[in-house]
């Protein structure tokens, strides 16, 4: 029996990461892996542990004073190991499935005390991340697009070790590229396995001219760079599009009505599942407008109701879809205060065809009905995962 502990950082926003876990626990063709759930939480609650046919549940709080504090590590962690203790103790074959490079120390040190495999789940790269800092940012993305690994590697400088897992999976090519090419990392070490869900599609009437946009509202995903595509479109066309952001917000919400008051734009916040599916259905077309995106769990539930996608040409994004035949692809550029963003014609140009061109987005639509089935449900992604957790006990 193989014993999987995923081990996750969970926060009021809800993630594709979350998606992923949930989908990885509904385990049906694998006997010999039981999987269970080690959730550490940034918001306080109660620790929780429910077990239930051999699994377990935990749920514990993550005081930020950890990440800085160091007097409060060994405390913290020693109320863990003991907490864990008489779940873990006696189990075989473990396996640390780390979805949050932030909690390596904690893997780290539950792995040394009660043995097992150590697999760190990349669903990101971090350095995209640093797009804030706009000149350290250009530079890692020069370094890296002229392919100065050891360069980029010391300017990066993550502080995190790539070799200390002993599997590591990713979700596309551009991330097992970064592993291989900066941090060396064996290619034998890597497999790359496409996120994957099963949905209940189905089909409504796209009547109304309506443009959805779903995930985190932040610059980073591009929606500043989209709305200021859309103005561009009312201001130069007759054309009005309903706008309806859905998601967390960290972006003020106040700040949005105000610079852009002259959009139609619903603010629909955190919502169901079963009303986000509804958008799928109903909506004219979705954007993926990010900065930086891996296999977007978003993206792949558009394509599962063949919702149009304008998406922008960028990690995995340009990898999983194909310009013109499953999506219109936005390039990425910098502008004249060396900010990464959307080519703003190229994007206003898209939305304009989108609208007006419906042989293309029924096109598109098929397509990505098909690209979904092809390539994204869930049993394909289960099952390379648990090939990866036997792969750690082959001999």
């Amino acid at each position: 029996m193989i014993n999987v502990i995923i081990v996750d950082l969970v926060s009021d926003c809800i993630t594709g990461i979350e998606r992923y876990s949930k989908v990885i626990k509904s385990n049906h063709e694998h006997e010999n892996i039981r999987i269970h759930h080690l959730i550490f939480e940034s918001y306080k609650n109660l620790p929780k542990v429910l077990i239930e046919n051999d699994r377990f549940t935990v749920n514990f709080y993550l005081p930020k004073q950890i990440s800085s504090t160091n007097r409060y590590k060994p405390l913290y962690f020693d109320l863990i190991k003991r907490s864990l203790s008489p779940l873990v103790s006696s189990m075989q074959n473990i396996v640390w499935h780390m979805n949050h490079l932030g909690l390596s120390g904690i893997v780290q040190i539950l792995r040394d005390t009660f043995g097992g495999k150590y697999l760190l789940h990349l669903h990101c790269l971090p350095w995209k991340y640093t797009n804030k800092n706009t000149d350290r940012y250009r530079r890692l993305h020069s370094l890296y697009q002229n392919e100065r690994y050891d360069d980029f590697k010391k300017e990066e400088d993550t502080g995190f070790d790539y070799h200390k897992p002993d599997k590591i999976i990713c979700v596309s090519d551009s991330a097992k590229c970064y592993l291989e090419k900066v941090h060396k990392i064996a290619s034998s070490k890597i497999s790359k396995i496409y996120n994957g869900i099963d949905i209940d599609a189905f089909q409504q009437p796209r009547n109304d001219l309506t443009i959805l946009y779903a995930g985190r509202i932040t610059k980073d995903k591009g929606i500043l760079d989209f709305l200021d595509a859309v103005s561009e479109v009312v201001r130069s066309t007759d054309y009005f599009p309903r706008i309806k952001l859905a998601g967390y917000f960290n972006i003020p919400q106040f700040f949005i009505k105000k610079k852009y008051q002259h959009l139609d734009i619903e603010f629909l916040h955190q919502i169901d599942f079963n009303e986000l599916k509804i958008l799928y259905a109903n909506s004219t077309f979705g954007v993926i407008p990010s900065l930086h995106e891996q296999c977007s769990y978003v993206a792949i539930e558009m394509a599962a109701f063949g919702l149009p996608l304008i998406v922008s040409d960028v990690d995995a994004l340009s990898e999983i879809f194909e310009d013109r035949k499953t999506a219109l692809f936005n390039k990425l550029v910098f502008n004249s205060d060396g900010e990464l963003c959307a080519d703003k014609d190229m994007f206003v140009n898209n939305i304009i065809e989108m609208i007006e061109n419906e042989k293309l987005r029924q096109t598109i639509s098929i397509n990505l009905k098909n690209l979904y089935d092809d390539k994204f449900r869930s049993a394909a992604m289960r099952e390379l995962t648990f090939r990866s957790y036997e792969g750690l006990f082959e001999k």
